[in-house]
Protein backbone atom coordinates (compact mmCIF):
# COMPACT_ATOMS: atom_id res chain seq x y z
CA UNK A 1 0.00 0.00 0.00
CA UNK A 2 1.54 3.87 -0.81
CA UNK A 3 0.67 6.56 1.00
CA UNK A 4 0.67 9.81 -0.57
CA UNK A 5 0.19 13.46 0.54
CA UNK A 6 -2.50 14.99 -0.89
CA UNK A 7 -1.39 16.83 -4.03
CA UNK A 8 2.07 14.58 -4.15
CA UNK A 9 0.20 11.81 -5.88
CA UNK A 10 2.21 12.14 -9.07
CA UNK A 11 5.11 11.72 -6.89
CA UNK A 12 7.75 8.52 -7.38
CA UNK A 13 8.26 8.71 -3.77
CA UNK A 14 5.57 7.00 -1.25
CA UNK A 15 5.67 5.93 2.24
CA UNK A 16 4.62 2.42 1.44
CA UNK A 17 3.26 -0.17 3.97
CA UNK A 18 4.88 -3.91 2.95
CA UNK A 19 3.52 -7.63 4.74
CA UNK A 20 5.95 -9.61 3.94
CA UNK A 21 8.10 -12.59 4.80
CA UNK A 22 11.80 -12.90 5.57
CA UNK A 23 13.71 -15.72 7.18
CA UNK A 24 10.05 -17.78 7.39
CA UNK A 25 8.80 -15.07 9.55
CA UNK A 26 5.81 -12.37 8.71
CA UNK A 27 6.49 -8.95 9.61
CA UNK A 28 5.29 -5.18 8.73
CA UNK A 29 7.31 -2.93 6.75
CA UNK A 30 6.90 1.12 6.80
CA UNK A 31 9.70 2.86 4.24
CA UNK A 32 10.03 5.48 2.26
CA UNK A 33 10.06 4.24 -1.03
CA UNK A 34 11.39 5.44 -4.18
CA UNK A 35 9.51 3.74 -7.50
CA UNK A 36 12.74 3.13 -9.71
CA UNK A 37 10.61 2.90 -13.07
CA UNK A 38 9.11 5.92 -13.42
CA UNK A 39 12.11 7.99 -11.45
CA UNK A 40 14.51 10.28 -13.38
CA UNK A 41 17.82 11.29 -11.81
CA UNK A 42 16.59 14.60 -10.64
CA UNK A 43 14.16 12.11 -8.42
CA UNK A 44 16.86 10.32 -7.17
CA UNK A 45 18.33 14.00 -6.06
CA UNK A 46 14.40 14.84 -4.56
CA UNK A 47 14.39 11.41 -2.52
CA UNK A 48 17.87 11.39 -0.90
CA UNK A 49 16.90 14.82 0.74
CA UNK A 50 15.59 12.27 3.56
CA UNK A 51 19.38 12.27 4.49
CA UNK A 52 19.22 15.52 5.11
CA UNK A 53 18.06 15.07 8.46
CA UNK A 54 19.81 12.54 11.04
CA UNK A 55 17.79 9.45 11.76
CA UNK A 56 19.04 9.91 15.63
CA UNK A 57 16.35 12.67 15.94
CA UNK A 58 13.77 10.23 14.60
CA UNK A 59 11.14 9.56 17.63
CA UNK A 60 10.79 5.10 16.38
CA UNK A 61 13.18 2.93 15.90
CA UNK A 62 14.57 3.82 12.11
CA UNK A 63 17.16 2.37 10.37
CA UNK A 64 18.44 2.67 6.43
CA UNK A 65 18.20 0.19 3.40
CA UNK A 66 20.00 -0.08 0.69
CA UNK A 67 18.92 -0.05 -2.50
CA UNK A 68 15.31 -1.48 -2.14
CA UNK A 69 14.66 -3.30 -4.76
CA UNK A 70 13.07 -6.54 -5.05
CA UNK A 71 16.10 -9.25 -5.19
CA UNK A 72 16.90 -10.21 -1.98
CA UNK A 73 20.31 -9.41 -1.95
CA UNK A 74 19.82 -5.59 -2.80
CA UNK A 75 18.30 -5.56 0.10
CA UNK A 76 20.64 -4.85 2.94
CA UNK A 77 20.29 -3.25 6.25
CA UNK A 78 22.98 -0.36 7.06
CA UNK A 79 24.29 0.54 9.96
CA UNK A 80 26.38 3.63 9.02
CA UNK A 81 25.43 6.82 10.65
CA UNK A 82 23.83 9.12 8.43
CA UNK A 83 26.64 11.43 7.21
CA UNK A 84 28.73 8.21 6.04
CA UNK A 85 25.50 7.18 4.12
CA UNK A 86 25.08 10.71 2.80
CA UNK A 87 28.46 10.58 1.20
CA UNK A 88 28.05 7.28 -0.14
CA UNK A 89 25.23 8.37 -2.15
CA UNK A 90 27.12 11.89 -3.10
CA UNK A 91 29.85 9.77 -4.81
CA UNK A 92 27.85 7.22 -6.21
CA UNK A 93 28.74 3.83 -4.33
CA UNK A 94 24.97 4.03 -3.27
CA UNK A 95 22.47 4.04 -6.17
CA UNK A 96 19.29 4.35 -3.47
CA UNK A 97 18.58 4.20 -0.42
CA UNK A 98 15.04 3.58 1.89
CA UNK A 99 14.40 4.72 5.55
CA UNK A 100 12.46 1.89 7.55
CA UNK A 101 10.77 0.82 10.45
CA UNK A 102 9.59 -2.72 10.92
CA UNK A 103 7.14 -4.51 13.47
CA UNK A 104 7.74 -8.13 13.65
CA UNK A 105 6.25 -10.82 15.28
CA UNK A 106 8.83 -10.19 18.18
CA UNK A 107 7.31 -6.70 19.02
CA UNK A 108 3.32 -7.96 18.98
CA UNK A 109 4.51 -10.33 21.39
CA UNK A 110 6.42 -8.62 23.62
CA UNK A 111 5.26 -5.05 23.04
CA UNK A 112 2.18 -4.43 21.19
CA UNK A 113 0.16 -7.35 22.14
CA UNK A 114 -3.02 -6.72 20.52
CA UNK A 115 -4.32 -5.82 17.63
CA UNK A 116 -5.20 -2.21 18.97
CA UNK A 117 -1.29 -2.46 19.88
CA UNK A 118 -0.90 -3.36 16.60
CA UNK A 119 -2.67 -0.02 15.25
CA UNK A 120 -0.63 2.14 17.66
CA UNK A 121 2.48 0.55 16.44
CA UNK A 122 1.63 1.43 12.99
CA UNK A 123 0.90 4.77 13.45
CA UNK A 124 4.14 5.50 15.44
CA UNK A 125 5.76 4.12 13.06
CA UNK A 126 4.49 6.58 10.43
CA UNK A 127 4.97 9.28 12.66
CA UNK A 128 8.56 8.50 12.64
CA UNK A 129 9.30 8.79 9.01
CA UNK A 130 6.36 11.57 7.93
CA UNK A 131 9.80 14.06 8.43
CA UNK A 132 12.04 12.67 6.18
CA UNK A 133 8.96 11.68 3.69
CA UNK A 134 8.39 15.48 3.55
CA UNK A 135 11.66 15.84 2.72
CA UNK A 136 11.93 14.20 0.23
CA UNK A 137 8.55 16.15 -1.35
CA UNK A 138 10.40 19.65 -0.14
CA UNK A 139 7.54 19.90 2.64
CA UNK A 140 7.52 20.03 6.27
CA UNK A 141 3.88 20.41 7.07
CA UNK A 142 1.71 18.05 7.94
CA UNK A 143 -1.40 17.37 5.65
CA UNK A 144 -3.50 14.62 4.92
CA UNK A 145 -2.93 11.35 3.65
CA UNK A 146 -4.62 9.34 0.25
CA UNK A 147 -4.49 5.80 -0.19
CA UNK A 148 -3.10 5.77 -3.63
CA UNK A 149 -3.65 2.91 -6.11
CA UNK A 150 -4.10 3.47 -10.04
CA UNK A 151 -7.29 2.06 -10.18
CA UNK A 152 -8.73 4.86 -7.93
CA UNK A 153 -7.44 7.65 -9.57
CA UNK A 154 -10.67 8.78 -10.24
CA UNK A 155 -11.88 8.15 -6.09
CA UNK A 156 -13.68 10.76 -4.59
CA UNK A 157 -11.82 12.29 -1.32
CA UNK A 158 -14.00 13.94 1.34
CA UNK A 159 -11.94 16.79 1.45
CA UNK A 160 -13.87 18.36 -1.88
CA UNK A 161 -17.30 17.63 -0.51
CA UNK A 162 -19.60 20.36 0.70
CA UNK A 163 -18.20 22.10 4.16
CA UNK A 164 -21.28 21.67 5.85
CA UNK A 165 -23.75 18.69 6.35
CA UNK A 166 -26.57 17.45 8.11
CA UNK A 167 -27.63 13.66 7.98
CA UNK A 168 -31.63 13.15 8.35
CA UNK A 169 -33.58 10.81 8.47
CA UNK A 170 -35.82 8.48 10.85
CA UNK A 171 -34.42 7.63 14.80
CA UNK A 172 -32.47 4.57 14.98
CA UNK A 173 -31.03 4.79 11.49
CA UNK A 174 -27.29 5.55 12.68
CA UNK A 175 -26.69 9.13 11.89
CA UNK A 176 -24.47 9.78 15.53
CA UNK A 177 -23.08 6.71 14.91
CA UNK A 178 -22.24 7.70 11.28
CA UNK A 179 -20.47 11.09 11.88
CA UNK A 180 -17.57 8.85 13.42
CA UNK A 181 -16.85 7.87 10.13
CA UNK A 182 -17.48 11.18 7.97
CA UNK A 183 -15.08 13.02 10.83
CA UNK A 184 -12.27 10.61 9.94
CA UNK A 185 -12.64 10.41 5.91
CA UNK A 186 -12.98 13.91 6.15
CA UNK A 187 -9.24 14.66 8.87
CA UNK A 188 -7.71 12.22 6.56
CA UNK A 189 -9.08 13.05 3.55
CA UNK A 190 -10.02 9.49 2.33
CA UNK A 191 -13.37 8.70 0.41
CA UNK A 192 -16.30 7.70 2.74
CA UNK A 193 -16.44 4.14 0.90
CA UNK A 194 -12.82 3.56 2.12
CA UNK A 195 -13.23 4.50 5.95
CA UNK A 196 -16.65 2.33 5.88
CA UNK A 197 -15.21 -0.91 5.03
CA UNK A 198 -12.70 -0.57 7.56
CA UNK A 199 -13.40 -1.83 11.26
CA UNK A 200 -15.59 0.67 12.82
CA UNK A 201 -13.55 -0.13 16.23
CA UNK A 202 -10.34 1.23 14.50
CA UNK A 203 -11.99 4.14 12.93
CA UNK A 204 -13.38 4.84 16.32
CA UNK A 205 -10.05 5.06 17.88
CA UNK A 206 -8.47 7.07 15.41
CA UNK A 207 -12.01 9.66 15.98
CA UNK A 208 -11.05 9.72 19.63
CA UNK A 209 -7.35 10.26 19.08
CA UNK A 210 -8.85 13.58 16.45
CA UNK A 211 -10.93 14.73 19.09
CA UNK A 212 -8.14 14.77 21.98
CA UNK A 213 -5.93 16.75 19.34
CA UNK A 214 -8.67 19.30 18.95
CA UNK A 215 -9.48 18.72 15.34
CA UNK A 216 -12.82 17.37 16.37
CA UNK A 217 -15.39 19.19 18.45
CA UNK A 218 -18.76 18.11 19.45
CA UNK A 219 -21.98 19.64 20.74
CA UNK A 220 -25.41 18.82 20.74
CA UNK A 221 -28.40 21.38 20.54
CA UNK A 222 -30.92 21.81 22.77
CA UNK A 223 -34.53 24.09 23.57
CA UNK A 224 -32.20 26.05 25.89
CA UNK A 225 -29.07 26.11 24.02
CA UNK A 226 -27.78 29.75 22.59
CA UNK A 227 -25.97 32.26 21.10
CA UNK A 228 -23.94 32.60 24.46
CA UNK A 229 -23.04 29.01 24.67
CA UNK A 230 -22.15 28.71 20.98
CA UNK A 231 -20.16 31.89 19.67
CA UNK A 232 -19.87 34.48 23.03
CA UNK A 233 -21.58 35.65 26.03
CA UNK A 234 -21.11 37.09 29.38
CA UNK A 235 -20.60 35.17 31.99
CA UNK A 236 -20.74 35.50 36.21
CA UNK A 237 -17.41 34.88 38.06
CA UNK A 238 -18.11 33.98 41.74
CA UNK A 239 -14.95 34.92 44.13
CA UNK A 240 -14.74 34.29 47.74
CA UNK A 241 -11.89 35.49 49.98
CA UNK A 242 -13.14 33.70 53.13
CA UNK A 243 -15.99 32.26 54.90
CA UNK A 244 -17.21 35.33 56.85
CA UNK A 245 -16.31 37.45 53.97
CA UNK A 246 -19.74 38.46 50.91
CA UNK A 247 -19.49 36.71 48.19
CA UNK A 248 -18.03 38.84 45.14
CA UNK A 249 -19.58 37.98 41.76
CA UNK A 250 -18.08 39.98 38.44
CA UNK A 251 -18.98 39.46 35.24
CA UNK A 252 -16.22 38.55 32.18
CA UNK A 253 -16.78 37.94 28.44
CA UNK A 254 -16.39 33.96 27.62
CA UNK A 255 -16.34 32.72 23.90
CA UNK A 256 -18.80 29.73 23.46
CA UNK A 257 -17.30 26.38 22.13
CA UNK A 258 -17.87 27.38 18.24
CA UNK A 259 -15.90 30.65 18.57
CA UNK A 260 -12.95 28.72 20.31
CA UNK A 261 -13.05 26.00 17.63
CA UNK A 262 -12.94 28.36 14.95
CA UNK A 263 -10.30 29.96 16.95
CA UNK A 264 -8.00 27.01 17.27
CA UNK A 265 -8.43 25.94 13.43
CA UNK A 266 -7.41 29.91 12.07
CA UNK A 267 -4.05 29.60 14.24
CA UNK A 268 -3.06 26.38 12.76
CA UNK A 269 -3.53 28.56 9.60
CA UNK A 270 -1.66 31.95 10.36
CA UNK A 271 1.44 29.65 11.98
CA UNK A 272 1.82 27.42 9.03
CA UNK A 273 1.78 30.73 7.22
CA UNK A 274 4.75 32.39 9.29
CA UNK A 275 6.61 29.32 8.92
CA UNK A 276 5.94 29.60 4.89
CA UNK A 277 4.08 26.06 5.19
CA UNK A 278 0.86 25.89 3.47
CA UNK A 279 -1.18 23.95 6.67
CA UNK A 280 -4.75 24.38 5.70
CA UNK A 281 -5.74 20.75 7.91
CA UNK A 282 -9.21 20.05 8.08
CA UNK A 283 -11.06 20.28 11.30
CA UNK A 284 -14.47 18.89 11.76
CA UNK A 285 -17.50 20.42 13.85
CA UNK A 286 -20.11 17.82 14.94
CA UNK A 287 -23.88 19.43 16.14
CA UNK A 288 -26.21 16.17 17.06
CA UNK A 289 -29.48 17.01 16.98
CA UNK A 290 -29.40 20.44 15.06
CA UNK A 291 -32.88 20.44 14.47
CA UNK A 292 -33.63 20.79 17.80
CA UNK A 293 -32.35 24.21 18.41
CA UNK A 294 -33.25 27.39 17.89
CA UNK A 295 -31.06 28.03 14.78
CA UNK A 296 -31.74 31.78 14.63
CA UNK A 297 -31.02 32.48 18.21
CA UNK A 298 -27.73 30.12 18.72
CA UNK A 299 -26.28 31.02 14.88
CA UNK A 300 -26.94 34.91 15.00
CA UNK A 301 -24.52 36.61 12.24
CA UNK A 302 -22.95 33.49 12.14
CA UNK A 303 -25.85 31.89 9.47
CA UNK A 304 -23.86 34.32 6.83
CA UNK A 305 -20.04 33.56 7.37
CA UNK A 306 -20.67 29.33 7.46
CA UNK A 307 -21.51 29.90 3.97
CA UNK A 308 -18.59 28.16 1.96
CA UNK A 309 -17.59 30.73 -0.09
CA UNK A 310 -18.10 33.53 2.84
CA UNK A 311 -14.96 31.83 4.83
CA UNK A 312 -11.94 33.14 5.50
CA UNK A 313 -9.27 32.47 2.80
CA UNK A 314 -11.91 32.53 -0.13
CA UNK A 315 -12.49 35.34 -2.34
CA UNK A 316 -15.42 36.23 -1.14
CA UNK A 317 -14.38 35.67 2.36
CA UNK A 318 -16.67 38.07 4.98
CA UNK A 319 -16.57 38.62 8.54
CA UNK A 320 -18.47 40.52 11.61
CA UNK A 321 -18.70 42.16 14.11
CA UNK A 322 -19.69 40.45 17.43
CA UNK A 323 -21.83 42.32 19.59
CA UNK A 324 -20.49 41.64 23.04
CA UNK A 325 -16.90 41.99 22.18
CA UNK A 326 -16.79 44.08 19.71
CA UNK A 327 -14.11 41.84 17.63
CA UNK A 328 -13.82 41.11 13.98
CA UNK A 329 -14.84 37.11 13.42
CA UNK A 330 -14.59 35.12 10.67
CA UNK A 331 -15.34 31.33 10.01
CA UNK A 332 -12.10 29.66 8.80
CA UNK A 333 -12.28 27.89 5.30
CA UNK A 334 -10.67 24.13 6.94
CA UNK A 335 -13.35 24.10 9.28
CA UNK A 336 -15.90 21.30 8.25
CA UNK A 337 -19.67 21.56 10.35
CA UNK A 338 -21.46 18.26 10.44
CA UNK A 339 -24.73 17.98 11.81
CA UNK A 340 -27.33 15.44 12.67
CA UNK A 341 -31.53 15.77 12.66
CA UNK A 342 -34.12 13.23 13.29
CA UNK A 343 -37.04 13.58 11.14
CA UNK A 344 -39.24 12.39 13.92
CA UNK A 345 -38.71 15.80 15.60
CA UNK A 346 -39.32 18.00 12.90
CA UNK A 347 -40.04 17.85 9.54
CA UNK A 348 -37.09 19.25 7.13
CA UNK A 349 -39.94 21.37 5.48
CA UNK A 350 -40.11 22.93 8.30
CA UNK A 351 -36.01 23.59 8.91
CA UNK A 352 -35.01 27.40 8.92
CA UNK A 353 -35.21 28.59 5.42
CA UNK A 354 -31.39 29.48 5.83
CA UNK A 355 -29.67 26.54 7.30
CA UNK A 356 -31.46 24.31 4.71
CA UNK A 357 -29.83 26.90 2.10
CA UNK A 358 -26.24 26.47 3.53
CA UNK A 359 -26.32 22.77 4.35
CA UNK A 360 -26.15 19.90 1.84
CA UNK A 361 -28.95 17.00 3.78
CA UNK A 362 -28.10 14.00 3.07
CA UNK A 363 -30.60 11.34 4.00
CA UNK A 364 -30.48 7.99 6.10
CA UNK A 365 -32.81 5.58 5.86
CA UNK A 366 -33.70 2.12 7.87
CA UNK A 367 -31.20 -0.76 6.19
CA UNK A 368 -31.86 -4.03 6.71
CA UNK A 369 -28.66 -4.94 5.10
CA UNK A 370 -26.95 -3.39 8.09
CA UNK A 371 -28.63 -6.60 10.37
CA UNK A 372 -27.34 -8.87 7.74
CA UNK A 373 -23.80 -7.62 8.08
CA UNK A 374 -24.14 -7.64 12.02
CA UNK A 375 -25.17 -11.84 11.18
CA UNK A 376 -28.43 -10.65 13.04
CA UNK A 377 -30.91 -12.94 10.13
CA UNK A 378 -33.34 -15.13 12.18
CA UNK A 379 -33.94 -15.68 16.43
CA UNK A 380 -35.85 -18.52 17.03
CA UNK A 381 -37.47 -18.42 12.93
CA UNK A 382 -38.28 -15.11 13.41
CA UNK A 383 -37.09 -13.19 10.24
CA UNK A 384 -35.82 -9.70 11.81
CA UNK A 385 -34.76 -8.27 8.13
CA UNK A 386 -38.08 -9.12 6.78
CA UNK A 387 -39.97 -8.04 10.08
CA UNK A 388 -38.74 -4.95 10.35
CA UNK A 389 -39.56 -3.75 6.06
CA UNK A 390 -42.99 -5.09 6.83
CA UNK A 391 -43.18 -2.83 9.53
CA UNK A 392 -41.52 0.07 7.88
CA UNK A 393 -44.31 -0.16 4.80
CA UNK A 394 -46.94 -0.22 7.04
CA UNK A 395 -45.81 3.40 9.24
CA UNK A 396 -45.20 4.90 5.65
CA UNK A 397 -48.56 3.71 4.72
CA UNK A 398 -50.42 5.30 7.57
CA UNK A 399 -48.38 7.80 8.30
CA UNK A 400 -45.20 8.71 6.58
CA UNK A 401 -41.52 7.91 5.84
CA UNK A 402 -40.28 9.87 7.89
CA UNK A 403 -41.39 8.13 11.14
CA UNK A 404 -40.31 4.69 10.05
CA UNK A 405 -38.30 2.51 13.08
CA UNK A 406 -34.40 2.59 12.14
CA UNK A 407 -31.92 -0.76 12.22
CA UNK A 408 -29.96 0.93 14.99
CA UNK A 409 -33.09 -0.53 17.36
CA UNK A 410 -32.02 -3.94 16.53
CA UNK A 411 -28.54 -4.21 16.62
CA UNK A 412 -28.15 -5.18 20.37
CA UNK A 413 -29.51 -8.38 18.81
CA UNK A 414 -25.84 -9.19 17.48
CA UNK A 415 -24.34 -10.15 21.24
CA UNK A 416 -27.90 -11.50 22.60
CA UNK A 417 -29.92 -13.43 20.15
CA UNK A 418 -32.84 -14.21 22.20
CA UNK A 419 -36.22 -13.87 21.93
CA UNK A 420 -36.16 -12.07 25.63
CA UNK A 421 -33.76 -9.31 23.83
CA UNK A 422 -36.39 -8.66 21.15
CA UNK A 423 -39.29 -8.78 23.35
CA UNK A 424 -36.87 -6.14 25.91
CA UNK A 425 -36.38 -3.94 22.47
CA UNK A 426 -40.33 -4.38 21.63
CA UNK A 427 -41.60 -3.35 24.88
CA UNK A 428 -38.81 -0.08 25.68
CA UNK A 429 -38.19 1.12 22.63
CA UNK A 430 -40.80 -0.05 19.49
CA UNK A 431 -44.19 0.32 21.28
CA UNK A 432 -43.29 3.50 22.87
CA UNK A 433 -42.47 5.00 19.88
CA UNK A 434 -45.21 3.87 18.20
CA UNK A 435 -47.98 4.94 20.61
CA UNK A 436 -46.14 8.76 20.25
CA UNK A 437 -46.25 8.37 16.54
CA UNK A 438 -49.94 7.27 16.28
CA UNK A 439 -51.07 9.36 19.42
CA UNK A 440 -51.99 6.09 21.28
CA UNK A 441 -54.40 5.09 18.32
CA UNK A 442 -54.09 1.38 19.20
CA UNK A 443 -56.13 0.45 16.16
CA UNK A 444 -53.48 1.75 13.97
CA UNK A 445 -50.74 0.37 16.46
CA UNK A 446 -52.33 -3.09 15.37
CA UNK A 447 -52.76 -2.64 11.92
CA UNK A 448 -48.83 -1.90 12.00
CA UNK A 449 -47.61 -4.92 14.13
CA UNK A 450 -50.55 -7.22 12.26
CA UNK A 451 -52.60 -7.66 15.19
CA UNK A 452 -56.44 -6.99 12.71
CA UNK A 453 -55.07 -10.06 11.39
CA UNK A 454 -54.37 -12.67 14.14
CA UNK A 455 -56.88 -14.89 14.89
CA UNK A 456 -55.44 -16.49 18.38
CA UNK A 457 -56.27 -13.42 21.16
CA UNK A 458 -53.28 -14.73 23.07
CA UNK A 459 -50.41 -13.52 20.34
CA UNK A 460 -51.58 -10.18 20.03
CA UNK A 461 -49.27 -7.69 20.99
CA UNK A 462 -52.19 -5.35 21.19
CA UNK A 463 -55.24 -6.90 22.74
CA UNK A 464 -58.39 -5.01 22.02
CA UNK A 465 -61.70 -6.41 23.82
CA UNK A 466 -65.28 -5.09 23.67
CA UNK A 467 -66.51 -2.44 25.54
CA UNK A 468 -70.31 -3.18 27.04
CA UNK A 469 -71.62 0.61 27.71
CA UNK A 470 -74.71 -0.26 29.66
CA UNK A 471 -72.47 -1.86 31.93
CA UNK A 472 -70.42 0.89 32.63
CA UNK A 473 -72.91 4.04 32.14
CA UNK A 474 -76.57 4.42 33.20
CA UNK A 475 -79.25 5.62 30.96
CA UNK A 476 -78.22 6.72 27.25
CA UNK A 477 -75.44 8.84 26.88
CA UNK A 478 -75.65 11.33 23.76
CA UNK A 479 -72.04 11.11 23.17
CA UNK A 480 -69.72 8.91 20.71
CA UNK A 481 -68.45 6.42 23.16
CA UNK A 482 -65.36 3.94 21.79
CA UNK A 483 -66.58 0.52 20.76
CA UNK A 484 -63.29 -1.62 21.81
CA UNK A 485 -60.66 -0.77 24.64
CA UNK A 486 -56.67 -1.67 24.15
CA UNK A 487 -54.66 -2.95 26.76
CA UNK A 488 -50.52 -4.72 25.92
CA UNK A 489 -50.24 -8.29 26.33
CA UNK A 490 -47.09 -8.58 27.75
CA UNK A 491 -46.98 -11.93 27.89
CA UNK A 492 -47.23 -11.80 23.32
CA UNK A 493 -44.00 -10.41 23.35
CA UNK A 494 -42.37 -13.79 24.24
CA UNK A 495 -43.74 -15.68 22.01
CA UNK A 496 -42.51 -16.64 18.58
CA UNK A 497 -45.75 -17.15 16.49
CA UNK A 498 -46.24 -13.36 17.43
CA UNK A 499 -43.46 -11.90 15.25
CA UNK A 500 -43.53 -14.00 12.31
CA UNK A 501 -47.48 -13.12 12.02
CA UNK A 502 -46.29 -9.32 11.72
CA UNK A 503 -44.61 -10.17 8.40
Amino acid sequence: MQLKLAGYESSPTSLSLFAEIVDGQARFKFSVELHEAQSTKEDYQKHHRLLDRDISTASDKLFYILSGNQFEKEMEELSLTTEEIKRRVEDGTYKKIQMARVITRRDIEEELHDNSGIINGMLKAVEALMPFYQLTLDKSSEGPFEIYNEENEDEITMENTNKNMILYGPPGTGKTYNTVTYAVSIIENQSLENIQKEDYASVFERYNRYKDQGRIAFTTFHQSYGYEEFIEGIKPVISKQAEDEKTDIQYEYASGIFKRFCEKANNTINQSEKNGQNNNKPYVFIIDEINRGNISKIFGELITLIEPTKRLGEEEATTAILPYTGDEFGVPNNIYILGTMNTADRSIALMDTALRRRFQFIEMMPDENVLTKLNIQEIEGINIQKMLKTINERIEYLYDREHMIGHAYFTTLANDPTIDKLAEIFLNAIIPLLQEYFYEDYSKIQLVLGDNAKMDASIKFILDTDIKVREIFKGNPDIDLPEKKYSIQTDAFYKEESYKLIY
